[in-house]
C-alpha cells in the first residue's frame, strides 16, 4: 500500500487521504491479480469460498 499508492499520490489532507485509500482498496480487492492466489483477485477468491 505504501509503495502502489501512499508515496505515488500524497494526499494534501486527512479527507483525502482517506478517499484515496478508499479508492486504492477498492481497486485491489476487485481489480488487481495477485500471483500467490492464482492470478485471481481477492474478491474471486473470496467469493468461491463461500
Amino acid at each position: 500500500m505504501k509503495y502502489e499508492h501512499i508515496y505515488l499520490n500524497p494526499a494534501d489532507n486527512g479527507m483525502a487521504f482517506r478517499c484515496g485509500l478508499k479508492a486504492y482498496f477498492t481497486w485491489y480487492n476487485a481489480q488487481r491479480p495477485d500471483s500467490a492466489l492464482g492470478d485471481r483477485t481477492p474478491d474471486a477468491v473470496y467469493a468461491a469460498g463461500i
